[in-house]
């Protein structure tokens, strides 16, 4: 392994490290965020996480039973689902915008959404 091997590799982990980091830029400025619950492609609950003060638990039906989400101040999760495997349970906690849990065999997502009205680049 020469000088230059050695060298790319070190940059080559630089790019890896920096690109776990760039969702994490400017979490501070993310402005009014709120919990975004679907069920079967349409939205059933719009919460405001900044305007809530006590946790909160909402039951949302799917075609498998009720899935259970909890919200707190600036973060939401799901606690349980009727679903086999349980991964959108695991997910845990979301807080940032773009964020999301999703119970693929319910139907059920759980969404975190950013109420600030910024046009992007994409936007016309």
């Amino acid at each position: 392994m020469t000088k230059r091997d050695l060298i790319l590799i070190m940059v080559l982990v630089l790019i890896a490290l920096a690109s776990f980091a760039v969702p994490y830029l400017g979490v501070k400025g993310q402005g009014n965020i709120a919990a975004e619950i679907s069920a079967d492609g349409k939205v059933v609950q719009h919460i405001d996480l900044q305007s809530v003060m006590q946790q909160e638990e909402f039951s949302v039906p799917g075609p498998l039973g009720n899935t259970i989400v909890q919200i707190q101040e600036g973060r939401a999760r799901i606690v349980e689902s009727p679903c086999p495997d349980k991964i959108c349970v695991r997910t845990g906690w979301i807080k940032l915008a773009g964020q999301t849990a999703i119970c693929v065999p319910n139907r059920i997502i759980l969404r975190i959404v950013s109420e600030d009205k910024k046009i992007d680049s994409i936007s016309r």
